[in-house]
């Protein structure tokens, strides 16, 4: 899906691209890029999302201790 940002009538270019930015990064196309920048094998893919998996329930069971 493509990205559109549309410019505010007294909005400056520095304020325009951070917001871009912004919108990127909160999408994860970055992510995405990078990701795909180089091959990966299945079973390091699979490797990969098993650790994001683990470090998320790390996350979430240290955030509901700190409750």
């Amino acid at each position: 899906m493509p990205l559109k940002v549309v410019r505010g009538p007294s909005e400056d270019m520095e304020k325009l691209l951070r917001r871009f930015k912004r919108i990127c990064n909160r999408e994860g196309i970055l992510r995405d890029l990078k990701q795909h920048a180089f091959f990966e094998k299945p079973c390091d893919r699979r490797r990969r999302k098993m650790r994001e998996r683990v470090r998320n329930i790390r996350r979430a069971k240290r955030r509901a201790l700190m409750r």
